[in-house]
């Protein structure tokens, strides 16, 4: 085992170039746009979650005038959730790494692997969002690599037409990746104040940043890949459409000589932890650096999204 740090050490670490030399990052958007409430009394690999979902039938009310109640039983569909990934990176800085590095090079090496850690689990969710997954409506928007506002009325009127609460802002969304995000710059009715107003057209054209479109927050994720046909993938969703279980890894502290720590490093998802641990290994004299969290994700209510993909 090997860091590939010859060289780096040759001079000075400047401080104030440590952000600049900060691995890329991707945007993760899918892990901090989906439901995290669901809680597990305990966890462990192959552990199942059971969300009851009820169903409403109108027939089961009826006019009874003055006759009898008309008993109906309740229904219910089950989804079962299983902690099925358990993500692990770890890594090994030597003991003269260490002595030759300055403190701020220690969280360079830790922030590429927590990256690394974060993109896979991304991919685990981002791999799901599927016409096979999210199969209760048909939606193709009409575009060449872009979404149009005719394409987000349709799949808004799906989603209203079933009695999604689609005026929750805070849970409205629209997923897609940058090709086709980045579309929506050269759309008028995306960018053009006589239509949109001028402050969603500063945000557009300055900072890219597309406001929200018929209560829909815009979003981009890097890992919604384009599709093997070379279309463009999209998801209009709500929240409650998707679910992530992440149960807290157990301790090791007492067992031996090793430290740990848990971090929540998705601010739209307290409930996605990660376990941060440390040992010094005599073996690769050097102290081992581990982080991994144990977790599940699942589309529990397709009813609740419309997926997707460019013409």
């Amino acid at each position: 085992m090997s860091n590939t740090l010859t060289g780096i050490f040759e001079t000075l670490v400047i401080p104030a170039a440590v952000e600049a030399a900060e691995s890329l990052k991707y945007t993760k958007a899918a892990l901090g746009g989906i439901f995290w409430d669901y809680q597990s009394t305990e966890g462990h690999i192959g552990q199942t979650l059971n969300v009851n979902v009820p169903v409403v039938n109108q027939g089961d009310t009826s006019d009874i005038g003055s006759g009898p109640l008309q008993l109906s039983d309740t229904d219910h569909q089950t989804v079962a959730i299983v902690i099925a990934s358990h993500p692990s990176v770890s890594f090994v800085i030597k003991s003269w790494d260490q002595v030759r590095t300055p403190a701020q090079l220690r969280e360079l090496y830790m922030q590429p692997k927590l990256e690394s850690l974060l993109r896979y689990n991304n991919a685990l969710l981002t791999s799901q969002f599927n016409a096979t997954n999210f199969n209760v409506y048909s939606w193709t928007p009409t575009g060449t690599n872009e979404i149009n506002r005719t394409d987000l009325a349709s799949a808004w009127a799906l989603l209203a037409n079933a009695g999604v609460p689609v005026y929750q802002r805070q849970h409205m969304q629209l997923l897609t990746n940058p090709t086709c995000y980045s579309s929506m710059f050269a759309d008028t009715s995306f960018y053009q104040a006589l239509v949109v107003g001028e402050t969603a057209a500063e945000l557009i054209q300055q900072q890219a940043l597309v406001v929200p479109q018929l209560n829909m927050t815009v979003k981009f994720d890097q890992q919604m890949t384009t599709l093997s046909t070379g279309k463009q993938p999209a998801l209009a969703f709500h929240r409650y459409a998707v679910a992530g279980l992440c149960v807290i890894p157990p301790s090791n502290k007492g067992v031996g000589p090793i430290e740990e720590t848990y971090i929540r490093p998705v601010a739209e998802a307290p409930n996605f932890v990660v376990q941060v641990q440390a040992q010094y290994d005599i073996k690769e004299q050097g102290t081992i650096i581990h982080m991994h969290n144990m977790c599940g994700y699942k589309i529990v209510r397709p009813e609740m999204g419309v997926y997707g993909h460019t013409a």
